[in-house]
Formats: structure tokens, sequence, C-alpha cells
């Protein structure tokens, strides 16, 4: 497979005020990226960048069109990926970011369910009618103690406690095949994607 390599200038400023925002004490680093295409399309078909504007697209039966950023230079502490998604109405039974390691563990792992839902993996449903409309993503996740958290749109919608051994994690966006059905098509948007490291 051909690697695309990209590279995103991490920028950010925090936001002070009242209610301590999930990037408090948290500064920004440079990252960068590349495109896990797993189907037979050419990549210019299933991944495309206009205005600051990444999307992905996966059809039934393919498995994967994900952006893939570096393993984490620190990873003894928190690291957080914030960024603006949308995902549209036909959207289901895709997982559209992770934070993962290579030895298979996924604290964070913000799946579409049915159209419109959102959950972390398998856990129960936390927001619904979310297809068509840009919404908020703060994931972040400190291996040593365990410590796993998701805010959507500023709101804190899971919590994990999971310390492992693994010092290999790093974040994905897109669209993971979790059983889109015959005929069906996924496709995710991101944008404004920052890492923050504690």
């Amino acid at each position: 497979m051909k690697k695309v390599l990209f590279a995103v200038a991490a920028c950010g400023l925090l936001v002070g005020g009242l209610n301590a925002q999930p990037t408090a004490g948290y500064h920004t680093i440079p990252d960068s990226y590349y495109v896990q295409n797993r189907t037979s399309a050419p990549l210019s078909q299933r991944f495309t960048v206009s205005g600051g504007v990444y999307t992905t697209t996966v059809y039934a039966g393919e498995q994967r069109v994900e952006m893939r950023w570096n393993n984490w230079p620190d990873q003894t502490t928190y690291n957080q990926f914030e960024a603006d998604a949308m995902f549209d109405g036909g959207t289901q039974h895709t997982a559209i970011h992770q934070i993962k390691s290579n030895d298979g563990h996924e604290p964070i792992y913000i799946q579409v369910d049915t159209p419109g839902t959102i959950r972390n993996d398998n856990g129960a449903v936390f927001a619904s009618g979310m297809a068509n409309t840009w919404f908020h993503i703060n994931s972040l996740y400190n291996p040593v103690n365990g410590d796993g958290r998701l805010y959507i749109n500023g709101s804190l919608k899971a919590s994990v406690s999971q310390p492992v051994s693994s010092r290999n994690f790093y974040f994905k966006n897109g669209c993971y095949n979790n059983g889109i059905p015959k005929g069906g098509r996924s496709r995710a948007s991101f944008k404004n994607i920052k890492h923050w490291v504690k």
C-alpha cells in the first residue's frame, strides 16, 4: 500500500471561562498523518481535503479509510484529540474516531451505531440526531493511570479506566466499517484537528 503523507500544524489558544475546558492545562504539539485506504478504489475517491475539511468515505464490503496519526511522542501522560466532526445521514455501524494502540487497546472508540446516533465502542448510545451537523470532539487518554474521557460539545459522554503497559498509542479518525448494510455508504468529515499534551 502506498502511504500518502500529510502534515497539519497544531496551533491553538486556551479558552478561558467559568467552566474548565477539556484542553485547560494542555499545550498543542505538531502531528502528521497518512491515509489508510483499505478499499480497492483510488484514494481520491475515498479521501478529500477542501477548505480545511478532511472527508472520508467507505462503502459496504470495504474495510476502512482513516487518517492514522503519528504515535504519541510522550506515552506517559495525557494526550488529547480535538476536532470538529460531521457524518452524513446514511452513516451507520461505522467508527469515526479512535484512541488506539498497536496492541489492540481502544479506550475511546466513537461509533455511529444506527443513523444519527453515537456511542463509545459497544456502550449505550449517548447522543442521537447527530447526522449532518458539526459537533465538537475532545478525547483524551493517559496509558499510565488508564484515565480516558470523551467529550462531545464540551459535555462528558464517556469515562474509562484502563491502565495498560502499551506505549504505542495514537489517534485515528475517518470511517471504519463495523457492519455497514449491503448497498450502504458511510461518510465522515473533520476540521480544526489538534493534538494536545498535558
